[in-house]
């Protein structure tokens, strides 16, 4: 395990950084005296950009992946019972420019920005060893080019900020148009791919390497060879260049490889978020990868660094993860966790037959007791009659409102069973209520299905009689792509965990999405140069091999854009390829969470039930719905995030504010 001494050995230049800011900083911020440049305060200052990023609210603490891009998606929803719920951006409540989410992200970027900015300056005048300044330079340079992609995304036209403020004569700067922003992004991160070390030299995804700058090309490009504002289809032939070399140059590669742990098999797609729980940031266990926003902090309330009073913790796990609702939360075996964020079932029915990613994001289990025991939301016994399989049948039984439909999906027949029809197999189901005692109880009564087997392998599965109630609908189920159970507890925290906080690192890039974005550029490309669609479909072919699925063929648009949310889903990245394809894909997924809410959330009548239900306050929707539908019903206004009121009036001559706001 790496451990990430680096940021742990710069915190007082942190400290000192963040002391010296304006309170309100951003465009106008203010930082050191350039005057007097050091190598060691051109490495501070990149390490409080790094800082920067694991800001709570705001950035990968909880904003980026929660309150501003996990609400209004067709992969998961805030299962707020409070639709009118000002504080949480992605919901579409909020009509002031005042809002904390709103401010600080914007602040945090330009801090990244601006610390940035002046590490590049510095670096003009600085004497040190040239390729360790040239590698500094590379990694700010990526930096400022990703907080500037991040602002265009989130609030359309923005400023771009290329000097420090102490050297700028006019502050009053004019809003540059999405275009120009993401160009000067792209430029930026391919004059630092030269500049930067390798991967394989760093051996971790804290720092920001060659293979970084690359990908964050890639994706950048993406956005605008798609975006209706730029729609730059040169911008194919570019990613699909660069993500051919980058491919090719074979420094990265999947997690493929099941493993054990403590019992249980882990799929190889599972390494990467596993490593993100237990801060294992070395690629020699994680090759597929390639940048972590890399939580430091497993408490801000004990410790050493209870003293301070900026959120760098994370939050998941905790209120997105698997359900254990344990009252004990300071000696929780597993870990507290009441997830407030719930999957779609426009997601979960995206996934194939025997695809381990299904089972890996969207958790068939919770935690219901001190024993600590997974109870599968469904669970079934098979009749000993059936003898003993030499490969075990997997079935998937089929939850609509609260009650079992005679839709079971076999998703392995298994191997040795002895044939015959066998009836009375009764399916149980568990809720995520957490039980004081060492028992828990079901709430689904059991359901009869009668099982057929010929030739070794179960071949039909049917329903006898009628379903009991009290089922867990897929609307219910905890997400669990990160899963505390794996959190490893710092021997400075005075109890075994904390409520809410985990170190738990983000992958803000990894190697997957390299190989997806390069087939979508294969599709579109217009040059002979870069991967073709033929390459396109070998990518894709590694990935669904990696989640246990045969080859395709061939493959379009919407195989792509449905592949990326299957492989990327929860990691913050959906809510950016829908405003980039567009209002009308933005409007069809939509229309699919409406469908599929009825479908699988409700009795048939819209009657919804579990974390499918209507809410008491606001508009009565299903929760499912609720956000998308604000999203959709004004997306001139909601697509983008309004420019902070504070900065309107720094810049009043040349700013405007977005649609609506």
């Amino acid at each position: 395990m790496r451990i990430k001494f680096f940021i742990l050995v710069i915190i007082p230049v942190i400290l000192f950084s963040i002391s010296a800011c304006d309170s309100d900083l951003s465009l106008t911020s203010t930082k050191p005296n350039l005057q007097h440049p050091s190598e060691a305060l051109m490495t501070g200052m990149l390490t409080t950009a790094y800082s920067t990023l694991t800001t709570d609210r705001s950035t990968y603490g909880y904003g980026l992946w929660g309150a501003i891009n996990g609400c209004d998606t067709d992969e998961s929803f805030y299962k707020t019972t409070n639709n009118s719920d000002q504080n949480t951006v992605g919901l579409h409540n909020c009509n002031s420019t005042t809002t904390t989410q709103i401010q600080e992200l914007w602040r945090a970027m330009y801090e990244i920005i601006e610390s940035c900015n002046i590490v590049i300056e510095m670096s003009k005048s600085v004497q040190m060893d040239e390729a360790k300044k040239a590698d500094i330079v590379g990694q700010a340079k990526t930096l400022r080019a990703f907080a500037h992609y991040m602002l265009a995304v989130q609030y359309g036209p923005v400023p771009i900020r290329n000097i420090p403020v102490d050297l700028m004569t006019n502050l009053d700067l004019p809003r540059n148009s999405l275009k120009e922003v993401c160009s000067f992004a792209v430029k930026e991160l391919r004059a630092a791919v030269p500049l930067l070390k390798e991967i394989t030299e760093r051996q971790t995804t804290t720092y920001i390497t060659k293979s970084v700058a690359e990908g964050l090309s890639l994706r950048v490009g993406l956005f605008m060879a798609s975006h209706e504002a730029i729609k730059d289809s040169s911008m194919y032939d570019s990613v699909a260049v660069w993500g051919k070399q980058l491919i090719e140059r074979n420094i990265h590669s999947l997690n493929t490889s099941d493993f054990t742990y403590k019992s249980t098999v882990i799929p190889g797609y599972g390494m990467v978020f596993m490593s993100n729980m237990m801060n294992i940031v070395s690629t020699a266990q994680n090759k597929e990868g390639m940048w972590d926003c890399s939580f430091y902090m497993k408490s801000n309330l004990t410790g050493p660094y209870q003293a301070w009073n900026g959120g760098y913790v994370n939050v998941l796990g905790s209120v997105i993860g698997i359900d254990c609702f344990d009252p004990n939360v300071n000696t929780s075996t597993i870990g507290y966790c009441e997830s407030q964020f719930r999957p779609h079932a426009t997601l979960w029915t995206k996934y194939e037959k025997g695809d381990v990613r299904r089972d890996w994001n969207i958790a068939p289990y919770a935690y219901k007791n001190a024993n600590n025991t997974r109870y599968n939301y469904i669970s079934y016994t098979l009749p000993s009659a059936m003898g003993t399989p030499s490969i075990p049948a997997k079935l998937l039984f089929v939850v609509k409102g609260e009650k079992l439909v005679d839709e079971t999906v076999i998703e392995n027949g298994g191997v040795g069973y002895t044939d015959g029809t066998y009836t009375s197999v009764k399916v149980e189901g568990y809720s995520n209520v957490w039980a004081s005692g060492s028992v828990t109880t079901n709430t689904g009564s059991g359901t009869l299905f009668s099982i057929t087997v010929s030739g070794g392998a179960i071949t039909a599965v049917k329903m006898t009689g009628t379903s009991a109630s009290g089922y867990m609908n897929v609307f219910s189920r905890g997400i669990g792509k990160w899963r505390r159970e794996y959190e490893i507890i710092p021997s400075y925290l005075v109890t075994a965990r904390e409520k809410y906080n985990t170190s738990c690192n983000f992958p803000i890039l990894r190697y997957a999405d390299v190989l997806l974005m390069t087939a979508e550029a294969a599709l579109f490309k217009k040059g002979a140069q870069g991967a073709s669609s033929t390459d396109g479909l070998a990518y894709l072919n590694q990935v669904r091999s990696r989640a246990g699925l045969g080859s395709i063929s061939s493959y379009d648009l919407a195989y792509i854009q449905d592949e990326r949310s299957r492989e990327l889903c929860f990691e913050g990245v959906r809510r950016m390829d829908l405003i980039r394809w567009g209002y009308n894909k933005y409007k069809t997924a939509y229309d699919q969470i409406v469908n599929d809410a009825k479908v699988y959330g409700s009795d048939g009548a819209e009657n919804y039930k579990n974390d499918a239900g209507k809410n008491a306050s606001g508009n009565n929707d299903p929760k499912p719905v609720y956000s998308m539908k604000a999203l959709m019903g004004y997306y001139a206004k909601y697509s983008l995030l309004p420019i902070p009121n504070n900065e309107l009036g720094r810049a009043s001559n040349t700013f405007y504010q977005n649609p609506g706001w």
